[in-house]
């Protein structure tokens, strides 16, 4: 009947020394797993530890392993590692940051928390969504043109954008812009402003593709040539290729300055290869034509030889009917004049032969020196001097000479001694034609 105290005795003499329930006796619970923790529900109260009685405190969720027990580090790992019912808590050792998403793009606000795995609107594991109800817009998303930070860098339809329009500097305000120098805008601000390129001077507005080209020394038009031909004030100026100063009437073009080969301002050149052939040129003997007026070698020029015609093909003219040529022509074909009877061949300067008869022209001039030259002149023709052998001598008997093709008697022989009666014989005589040249 003693109470059982733990003392080492038997105090209620039942045989147990002692025992469970004993005055003094500590509440021990089951710890299988020798996590010191034991489970709730399976205890006894000892005077001292009795395995597998040993843990004196209780609430372990899982005796069977001692990592597991309510001073545990909760783990990411799908168990209660404390014991206080929740698995995988916010916060366990190993667990992710993950962002408030509401909108499921994946993309989270500022408010997180470290879980083992998403939960419930914590799903993203990237932050920095600037509108957290809009599924389009967070960071990484395609930037438009609508008015809204799309990707939550803090800018509002930045250049690129899709949707954007491409538009080029127009620092002039003329409509046309730097090829080189664009952006691709949703709203277009100064001083990109121009959709269209091409100015190639974007500080003057008179200058751009559209602009009219006149002579001024710029590229007005932007096509890269500056005062092209055919421009508002361009002079007409012809081609001039040898420099001669004159140049093809019928190759010309409408220029701003004169530019080689067109730089003529006079036409008229037959040969702008040649500067000695123009309209100012000296015509010569050269087989061109050398003042452009449409004759080569004509008549008369420098270098020229008179001709005359030889219509009794001599090969001399007649006197006083020249042309001055740089080569037979025409019927003027030999260059020595001089013939007085262009009509009998048998006249002509020089000649060395008498004739008995005229000219086909009725004279005697047949070597035309102006008068008729009787080849034979000896008179008093004829027997003289008893005493001195009764000599001879031959010529036209008498005085005269006969005229040419006169007709006369002409001493040939005779004069000897004739015994009778004593004294000289008679002259011999012959009739001859005068012949003159």
């Amino acid at each position: 009947g003693q109470v059982e105290r733990c003392n080492g005795r038997d105090d209620n003499c039942d045989g147990v020394v002692d025992g469970d329930g004993s005055l003094g006796c500590i509440v021990l619970f089951r710890d299988a797993d020798g996590d010191t923790f034991g489970v709730t529900g399976d205890s006894r109260c000892l005077c001292q530890a009795a395995a597998p009685y040993t843990a004196m405190r209780g609430n372990d969720c899982d005796d069977t392993r001692n990592d597991v027990h309510p001073d545990a580090v909760e783990v990411c790992n799908g168990r209660d590692d404390n014991c206080d019912g929740r698995t995988d808590d916010v916060g366990s050792v190993g667990c992710q940051t993950y962002f408030r998403d509401q909108d499921g793009d994946g993309y989270g606000t500022t408010e997180s928390q470290c879980l083992c795995a998403p939960t419930g609107e914590f799903t993203a594991l990237v932050s920095g969504d600037c509108r957290p109800l809009d599924p389009n817009v967070h960071p990484g998303a395609t930037e438009r043109c609508n008015g809204i930070d799309d990707n939550c860098n803090g800018s509002t339809d930045p250049d690129g954008s899709v949707g954007c329009l491409v538009r080029f500097r127009d620092a002039d305000g003329d409509g046309f812009g730097v090829a080189t120098d664009s952006r691709c805008m949703c709203t277009p601000a100064a001083p990109y402003l121009a959709t269209r390129i091409g100015d190639c001077d974007d500080t003057r507005n008179d200058v751009h593709p559209d602009a009219a080209e006149v002579c001024n020394g710029r590229d007005d038009n932007c096509d890269g040539i500056t005062d092209p031909e055919g421009v508002g004030g361009c002079s007409w100026y012809m081609r001039d290729e040898d420099g001669d100063g004159w140049s093809l009437s019928w190759d010309t073009k409408c220029l701003c300055a004169p530019v080689f080969p067109y730089r003529g301002t006079r036409g008229g050149d037959c040969d702008d290869k040649d500067a000695r052939i123009h309209p100012d040129a000296v015509e010569v003997c050269n087989g061109r034509d050398d003042n452009c007026d449409g004759l080569t070698d004509p008549a008369g020029i420098n270098g020229c030889v008179h001709y005359f015609p030889d219509r009794d093909g001599d090969g001399y003219g007649a006197t006083g009917d020249s042309m001055c040529l740089c080569a037979p022509s025409a019927g003027y074909v030999v260059a020595v004049g001089g013939d007085c009877c262009d009509i009998d061949e048998r006249a002509r300067p020089g000649t060395t032969v008498y004739y008995p008869t005229p000219t086909e022209c009725g004279h005697f001039d047949f070597n035309c020196n102006g008068i008729a030259d009787r080849e034979v002149t000896t008179t008093g023709g004829g027997c003289s001097g008893f005493f001195e052998g009764c000599n001879l001598k031959r010529g036209w008997a008498g005085g005269l000479i006969p005229g040419c093709g006169v007709w006369s008697d002409y001493v040939v022989g005779g004069c000897g001694y004739c015994i009778l009666p004593p004294g000289c014989c008679d002259r011999q005589t012959e009739r001859r034609q005068q012949t003159c040249r």
